[in-house]
């Protein structure tokens, strides 16, 4: 096989410089993308001049020094007219540049050379629940990291300590339950041993941790931790995988847990014992690579102004944004690539963009500072403009004048309590008329929860609108074109959902509606 790679070398080396398509061919066409965890290479080309015999198709697999370690062929015979192919090949590195030939018999090139470089996450953790939390979004974060193959596999057993795993691994007791995600949706296997599951992928990464009753009690590290790294060692397929270790986080401070008496009850004495106990017992041990302090990231967030609400029951996370800044530190520590780009969320209302800034923030935080806690500097509470960068709008003044309105289709009277056509002014607020220039594309209107508005609008200010907005309760509107439509004029009433009399508490409904201009 060694041979075998270096005659492949060598020609793919002397090709990469002369492999333009051949006259011969007409039509060409090559690509190299990725389904289901397989690279698929697709391609046609037209024989114009009816060359008879074979075509080859090569892949070859490098790694990021470039030294070929894998190569594919498949060879089929030269059709008259269209030919038509498609191959697959495997993913075999966490990053492997890929070079794609087609060639006839002679060596002759069929099409030019196609390239791409795939990225490859294969992650497997000997854990507990508190894996289930940190890996539960992990797939949809790295595949928007860029990742195109990832596999993430779970040993779960609820609670399950060190000294447990390791009494597992000695006696191959089928005692898990293997929860895998290949495709972004995690599959559960039950009755299977750590070394099914260990032999299942050729892991990349695999994690190990201490249940969190005892992840700040040293002495319950070992020997289990030692003896777990030597069994890893000896049974992963892929001898350049890595071991890490997942540093869990402290209980809520009302937590009622039992096992948080071994901390006072107390979350900053678990938080310190939890460090300490890596310092002493995991930084210390050659056979781990390096920490993930999803704790750390936990606590940062925590003095944000999310503040200590990221657990769900006490002591396991939030199953929306406690679980994702979780796995938005594994990806950042395991990677070590920036996560600023990452826009990828279960859910946009359990994590609008301003919790997204929040998360970002705790977990870069942690990684560079892995045993110390860092205070946010998102402690405001969370209204929806924090979900755009304000320091480049002016919020103006809208000129509101409590109990009138308008209604455009009459005209642009401001009508108040003597000379309104119905009998309804307490119940609105309005503001002056504003021009295009005045509220350009880019603007952001913003009506806080429980508050409504409608968008009044005229062509002209010395004739009547000819059709009238709808109220809406949108908490941030963006102008635009659209948003002018044919109008060159806008003004808005303001009321609250369930239309109660705000006649006597005008200064309390101003602050709930703002309009923001952009800078410059």
């Amino acid at each position: 096989m060694k041979k075998y790679l270096v005659l492949f070398a060598l020609l793919l080396s002397f090709l990469a410089f002369t492999a333009f398509a051949s006259d011969s061919f007409d039509n060409t066409s090559l690509s190299i993308g990725y389904s289901d965890g397989e690279i698929v290479i697709s391609g046609s080309f037209d024989n114009t001049d009816n060359v008879s015999g074979t075509y080859h198709i090569i892949a070859a697999s490098y790694d990021q020094s470039g030294v070929l370690k894998d190569v594919k062929v498949s060879s089929r015979p030269i059709r008259s007219g269209t030919n038509g192919f498609i191959m697959g090949a495997d993913i075999i590195m966490t990053e492997q540049n890929v070079k794609v030939f087609v060639l006839t018999d002679k060596m002759t090139p069929i099409c030019d050379v196609a390239k791409r470089t795939f990225r490859s996450l294969r992650v497997f953790a000997i854990g507990n629940s508190f894996s289930v939390d940190a890996m539960q979004w992990l797939y949809g974060i790295a595949k928007d990291a860029g990742y195109d193959h990832v596999v993430l596999g779970n040993a779960y057993i609820g609670g399950c300590s060190l000294s447990t795993h390791r009494n597992n691994a000695n006696s191959g007791n089928a005692a898990y339950i293997y929860y895998k995600n290949i495709t972004g949706t995690w599959t559960a296997a039950e009755n299977k041993s750590l070394l099914y599951c260990l032999k299942d992928e050729d892991w990349d990464l695999i994690t190990l941790q201490q249940a969190s009753t005892y992840s700040g009690q040293p002495s319950t590290y070992e020997p289990y931790l030692s003896e777990l790294i030597r069994y890893v060692n000896h049974n992963k397929t892929n001898p350049n995988a890595r071991i890490a270790w997942h540093m869990t986080w402290a209980y809520a401070a009302d937590c009622t847990q039992s096992g948080f008496a071994n901390y006072g009850n107390d979350q900053f004495t678990m938080y310190n014992a939890i460090v300490s106990a890596v310092q002493q017992k995991v930084l210390t041990n050659d056979g781990i690579s390096f920490v993930i302090p999803s704790g750390t990231a936990i606590q940062n967030a925590r003095t944000s102004v999310i503040g200590d609400t990221l657990n769900r029951d006490g002591y396991h996370l939030d199953l929306q944004l406690g679980r994702y800044i979780a796995g938005l530190t594994w990806l950042h520590a395991i990677s070590g690539k920036p996560i600023d780009e990452i826009t990828y969320v279960p859910s946009t209302t359990a994590i609008p963009e301003y919790y997204l800034r929040i998360a970002k923030e705790s977990v870069k935080n942690a990684v560079a500072h892995p045993y110390e806690i860092t205070q946010s500097v998102n402690t405001k509470e969370y209204s929806p403009e924090m979900d755009y960068d304000l320091e480049n709008y002016d919020l103006i003044d809208w000129e509101p004048l409590g109990s009138t309105y308008y209604i455009c289709t009459y005209g642009t009277t401001r009508y108040n309590a003597d000379n309104a056509p119905y009998n309804n002014t307490q119940y609105f607020i309005s503001s002056k008329i504003f021009s295009k220039s005045e509220l350009p594309n880019g603007t952001l209107i913003v009506a806080d929860t429980g508050y409504k508005y409608r968008p009044e609008g005229w062509e002209s200010l010395d004739k009547a609108a000819s059709k009238r907005a709808s109220e809406t309760s949108e908490a941030v509107t963006v102008v635009d074109d659209a948003w002018w439509g044919t109008y060159n004029y806008r003004a808005f009433n303001i009321s609250t959902s369930n239309n109660s009399n705000i006649a006597n508490k005008t200064a309390e409904v101003i602050p709930h509606f703002r309009i923001y201009v952009p800078k410059g």
